[in-house]
């Protein structure tokens, strides 16, 4: 026999139900979120990957034979798309962490064109990049980017 008791169990089970059944539904649509994401994310790294590729393809020779010839810096210069110039300073930067002396001078002068374009990054809200820029200059701009540097290293974080 169905009583009172009865329809208030019936009632709290469907009400348990639906919550399981939208917490499950909530669930599942952050997951497919994160796969998607992921799946962005790696398709962007991988298009980032071949654009970095064919850019080292492009410059590396041209940097390599500038090393022992440095009249052929404009040849390179040429080489640099606006929107890549901070992409060579970031290239020219990894060479010049490796060598010194005369070597570094001419990666110096290959830095040269660009490096106003890291001056803006030097004010940027996040540390990494700021530290990334006071790190370019200070390898790739001394003695004429001095003053920007050491405003930098005054930097509280």
């Amino acid at each position: 026999m169905d009583g009172p008791g009865s329809t208030v169990g019936t009632l709290l089970s469907d009400q348990v139900f639906l919550f399981l059944a939208i917490t499950i539904v909530v669930l599942m649509t952050m997951a497919v979120a994160a796969a998607v994401v992921t799946f962005l994310l790696r398709l962007r790294n991988e298009k980032e990957d071949r654009l970095w590729a064919r850019l080292n393809a492009t410059w590396e020779p041209i940097l390599l034979d500038s090393l022992s010839d440095a009249e052929k810096l404009p040849d390179l210069w040429k080489q640099v798309e606006e929107r890549n110039q901070l992409r060579f300073l970031e290239f020219v930067l990894q060479y010049a962490q490796r060598l010194g002396g005369e070597e570094r001078d001419v990666l110096k002068k290959a830095a040269a064109p660009f490096l106003d374009g890291v001056l803006p990054l030097l004010r940027n809200r996040r540390i990494g990049i700021r530290a990334r820029a006071v790190q370019t200059l200070g390898t790739l701009g001394l003695p004429e980017y001095t003053s920007q540097v050491s405003g930098a290293v005054d930097d509280p974080s």
